[in-house]
């Protein structure tokens, strides 16, 4: 059964995406990482901390390719959404990611992901013509993307507590750990290195960045419509 947080969340990004500015992006990201938050909270306080952490579980995702710019935006989603990815492959097939976490936060995880690299490409099919241009666009709105996520995780929780905050910390990493130990059960030689890829476009990676670097963070999401299927 799905959870309740996955949905609402799935409700911010059908907003999002219904809206004419594209920017709204990160708004809703950081709704969904306070959503999750809050979630994460209210679950270690009902089933304790040695109980929620060993809740873990993993998730593939093999209709995402691993290009370079996809791997920043599956690392800078993980780390907002207290989840981890590697990469694995099979016979026959590319590398594709795979999710370790709790189940909602793979959940929103793969749910967000799979929204932005969709709503990337979209933008940087109607912003150039050449697949250089676009690539190099994929690039830096997902370079700057990672670099803004970085920001938000640190910047100070204006609404949240001293207490609360402490909290909060406590079970990011109580995560951050299970995730890690989960992994190396796992696969112990699982490839989660980040790269930094070259780029073969100026205008096509400034652009992206620009994009990228003009989502807003401080509008606020007042109405939750019921999700859009995917066209």
């Amino acid at each position: 059964m799905e959870s309740s947080v996955a949905n609402r969340i799935r409700k911010l990004i059908a907003l999002a995406t219904g809206n004419a500015n594209e920017h709204e992006r990160l708004v809703a990201m950081e709704a969904a990482q306070k959503l999750l938050d809050e979630h994460n909270l209210s679950m270690f306080d009902i089933e304790g901390e040695v109980h929620r952490a060993s809740d873990v579980d993993h998730k593939a995702l093999r209709e995402i390719k691993l290009q370079p710019w996809v791997r920043i935006i599956m690392h800078c989603v993980c780390k907002l959404y207290n989840t981890t990815f590697f990469m694995r492959k099979h016979a026959g097939e590319s590398y594709h990611p795979v999710v370790i976490g709790t189940p909602e936060n793979i959940e929103v995880t793969l749910d967000i992901a799979t929204w932005l690299i969709t709503s990337i490409t979209k933008e940087s099919k109607i912003t150039f013509k050449m697949q250089k241009e676009r690539n190099s666009f994929k690039l830096g709105a997902a370079q700057r993307l990672f670099e803004r996520v970085e920001e938000l995780l640190t910047k100070p929780a204006e609404t949240t507590s001293g207490a609360k905050s402490t909290q909060l910390s406590v079970v990011r990493n109580a995560l951050q750990v299970a995730n890690q130990e989960y992994l190396q059960q796992l696969l112990p030689n699982a490839r989660t290195n980040r790269t930094r890829p070259l780029y073969s476009s100026n205008a096509g990676y400034s652009a992206g960045r620009e994009f990228g670097n003009s989502m807003s963070l401080d509008k606020q999401i007042k109405s939750n419509p019921e999700p859009q299927p995917d066209s």
